[in-house]
This record gives structure tokens, sequence and C-alpha cells, in this order.
């Protein structure tokens, strides 16, 4: 009796150690297209102005081949006159826009999507009711819809600015003009802006410490919850009071401004979800700040850190990533490029490297975020204060890839599943291995082992997996999905000794048992 009692005891301290984790969200894969130079590509490719009322029948079909659960449309909102002056005069910017456009004309430049003057539909790209049109058609084919909202800052020429102004922050009370131009605009409100990136100056900075502004806000979010199935909130910690406290607590105070005892955002996502309980929040943040944000109710956040990890090649760093982030993995948001990021093509050095990247990224839990043009091997940056980017042709390996790759992903046992790190690998310095497992509405499992080489040569290894089992005997048959190919191994040596791989450089294996 001791002798079970003692095994049992060891058998749950083994499966209490081993990392993993269980699901309880769905594990969603989202695009983001820049609205404007999507929609000017159409003009393009069909001879004719294209805005979201008249998107032909034929883009909605790709849309749907490509299994997506969100499209974020970034840049839906209307700008205003005073940002498209600043970026078409800026000769710093102009000439930035020169190196990505060799053949740039001054009507390449459409405005900042960040600057923005009031969250109605911006009428270069369409109505009301074509946005509302819009997301019903996306809706109808499974896939759900993600907006903008800017919290930081609006534009300079944001009608807040004379009918509101205590809705910003001004230079120190006393200050007289003139005022720094390298922090205010010419009548006292600051430029939007943060410490390490200074000031953005076709933007004015937003006040949190002012209740009033907090409920102007929590409005727009409100406006957009009615026309969204999720909001993409933008440099999300900057609405934090610690960081307003440090980038602001000199013109707040002065101004007698006091640091609230509440959070906007804890404030904001509960008053809308009380109306909109099945609206996700997905921040872009960095600094560090990933408690406070999911304390507050944030479905999703960035996750920078896996990005840059990945792109240094340090498989020390990635395998301590992976096993220090595990209880945050379900509210992060994966990905190798973005609108702000080098496409990961430039990042990775290859377009071999990138997609080893987004295996790695992919078939962790959390939502699955890629960039419009990613999935065709783009290299070129598409600016989002420009209309287009320069032209290339899509590299037919990278799309057969994520053709591939996208159907794999979009299985209950990837979005639904319960993921487990695999550290028992022979080949930690070349071999990232996690298995999944998902159990279905008979009762049986459907079972992934994911083995992805992240090394520039051929990867030997063995990979223990702990339930693999057969259903008669101990012959179990796997299956590699990127390759079709069928494997019968021993369930009981998989178990013990692990199953045995070979994968070559910048790959995977991902296997089905």
């Amino acid at each position: 009796m001791i002798k079970k009692s003692l095994l049992l005891f060891a058998l749950l301290f083994i499966f209490q150690s081993i990392p993993m984790v269980k699901c309880d969200n769905y594990y969603p894969l989202m695009m983001e297209y820049s609205t404007r130079p999507w929609l000017y590509s159409l003009s393009q490719k069909y001879g004719k102005t294209i805005n979201l009322g008249n998107i032909p029948d034929s883009e909605y079909d790709a849309l749907e081949e490509q299994k997506l659960d969100y499209v974020w449309m970034m840049g839906m909102w209307k700008l205003g006159a005073y940002g498209l002056r600043y970026d078409r005069t800026n000769q710093a910017e102009l000439s930035y826009f020169k190196t990505l456009l060799p053949d740039f004309t001054i009507d390449d430049v459409i405005g900042s999507p960040y600057a923005i003057t009031e969250y109605v539909i911006n009428p270069d790209i369409g109505t009301t009711e074509d946005l509302v049109n819009f997301r019903k058609r996306l809706n109808g084919m499974g896939t759900k819809l993600i907006l903008d909202f800017v919290p930081n800052h609006s534009a300079v020429d944001c009608p807040w600015n004379t009918t509101n102004p205590k809705y910003y922050i001004h230079a120190p009370k006393g200050s007289v003009p003139p005022y720094d131009s390298s922090t205010y605009l010419p009548w006292g409100i600051a430029y939007g802006g943060e410490k390490y990136d200074g000031a953005w100056k076709d933007t004015a900075q937003l006040n949190y410490w002012n209740q009033d502004l907090r409920d102007a806000q929590i409005q727009n979010l409100l406006t957009i919850a009615k026309y969204a199935d999720g909001i993409r909130t933008d440099m999300t910690q900057l609405a934090l009071n610690d960081v307003i406290q440090m980038d602001w607590s000199n013109q707040l105070s002065s101004w007698g401004y006091n640091k609230p005892s509440t959070e906007f955002w804890c404030e904001a996502i509960s008053s809308v979800k009380s109306q909109y309980p099945d609206l996700i929040f997905l921040g872009e943040q960095y600094w560090g700040y990933d408690d406070q944000l999911i304390n507050c109710g944030f479905d999703f956040l960035y996750d920078k850190a896996l990005l840059d990890d990945l792109a240094s090649y340090k498989m020390s760093d990635i395998w301590n990533y992976l096993n220090s982030k595990i209880s945050y993995f379900p509210k992060y948001a994966h990905y190798t490029e973005n609108h702000d990021e080098p496409r990961a093509i430039t990042k990775f050095g290859s377009w071999w490297q990138a997609d080893a990247g987004a295996l790695a990224s992919f078939t962790l839990p959390g939502m699955r975020f890629s960039f419009e043009g990613q999935w065709k091997g783009f290299k070129n940056k598409l600016d989002v204060h420009l209309r287009r980017a320069k032209s290339e042709d899509p590299i037919q390996d990278v799309v057969d890839f994520y053709k591939k790759f996208q159907n794999i992903l979009a299985t209950d046992v990837f979005r639904k599943g319960t993921w487990t790190l695999i550290n028992d690998c022979s080949n930690k310095n070349q071999l990232i291995t996690y298995r999944w497992s998902y159990k279905k509405s008979d009762g049986s499992y459907d079972k992934r082992l994911v083995v992805i080489n992240f090394s520039g040569s051929q990867a030997y290894g063995d990979v223990v997996v702990s339930d693999a089992y057969a259903q008669s005997g101990d012959n179990i048959v796997i299956t590699e999905l990127l390759t079709d190919k069928q494997y019968t191994r021993s369930a009981s040596q998989m178990r013990s000794t692990g199953l045995d791989v070979i994968v070559n450089s910048w790959y995977a294996q991902i296997f089905s048992y």
C-alpha cells in the first residue's frame, strides 16, 4: 500500500511538473491589412476606384480561402488636413519615402492613420453603410473585423482642440509663449509622443488624468464597438497611470491633476464589454506592463519579446522564453512582422528563416498575427503614410508554405487544444519541441507533435512523446503534415526513449498521431 501511494505521488509530481497550457481561449488566426493601400492596390488591379462598398466578390473569395478568424483593417478612421500637410512638407519624411519608393510622387503620401480627427469612417474609404456591409460580408464567411483605437493622442486638428482643450496636456501652468517647439504646439498643447520616440508632430497629447477625457474616450470605444468584433489599441501602455506620471507629471501637477486611483483601461474595457461581451481587445504594448493590462481585461497583447528572441537565433534565449512565459501564451499575439516591424524576410535574413520563425510563433497558444504580404514573401516595407510599397513578385515557395501551413493551423487541435512544452529533447541546441492535444466530441483525442529545427544545418534528435499510445498493440501510425508522409513507430519507444527525428535546416515536422 505504501509503495502504491509513493508511486501515485511520484506520477502526480511528474504530471504537475510538465509545462502546459490548457485551453481557456480560442487561439485565432488574424491578418492585418493596411486599408487604404489595400483598396488602392485593388483599384490598380481592376482599373477603377475600389472602396469598401464595391470590393469585387473574387476578393472576398480570396479572403475566405485564407481561413482567417479575424482581419484587422488598419486605418479606417477620418483624418485631417493638418497631418497630411505635415507629411507632405516634412523634408526628413519625404527623403525617407523616396528610399522606399524609387518612383515616389507626392500623391503617394496619404497621411498617418494614427492622426485621427474623429471615429467616423474616412470618406476616402467609404461610408458608414459600406463599413456595416463589409463587416456583415466578413462575418458571413466566418471572419470577424478588428478596428483601431488610438488612445494616446488625437490629430492636431481634432475638434477637441478648440471645443475641449482640457482634454489635452498643456505646458506647465505659468509658462508663456513661445513654447518649446520640440514638445508643444504654438498654443501650448503638448505634441503626442513617448519617451523613446519623441514627439509625433501631427498629433496632440491627451490627458488621461482628466475623467472627462476618459469618459469621452469610452464613448469613442463604444462607437467603434458598434462596427467591429474587436478593437486593436495603439501603444496601449501610454495610457497607464505610471507611464503618464513618468512622462507628464510636471505638466499635470502644475494644473492640479493627480494620479487616478483606477486605470483607464479597466474602466474602458469593463464599460465596453458590459454592452459587447464577445468583442475582443488586442493591445499593442511594450515595456513589460503585461500583468496590468491583462488584469484590466485585454484578450491579447503584442508579443515583441518572442520576435526578438527568435530573430537573435540564440537557442538558450528561446528555450528560456518558452519556459518562463508559459502562463502568458494564451494572452499573447505572436507575430514575425507587422506594419511597424521590418518585413519578416528582412528581420530574419531570408524567406526560409522567416518561415521558420512563423512555424515557431504560430504553433504556440495565443493569437497568430500576420501582415498583408507576409504570406507572399514580400520584403519591401509598406509605410503607414504611403498608399503603396515598392512593387515585387511573390515568392512561390513562401506562397506554397503558407497555403499548407494555414490548413494545418485551421484545426481544433491548434485553435482550442492543450499545449505542452517538451523539455525532454536530446538536441535543444537546434530543436524546439512541444505537443498539442484536443479532446473531440466522441471522446477521442486529436494530437500534434511540433519539432522545429531553428538552425542552419540538418538536425537530429530524440523527442519524448509521453502521450503516444496505439489503439491496439504497440505500433502507431504518425503522419507528418507538411509533407503528408506516414511512418509506423513504436508507441512505447516514443514514450520512453523518444521519437527519432531528422529535420532539415530552418524547417519543421508537425506530426499527427
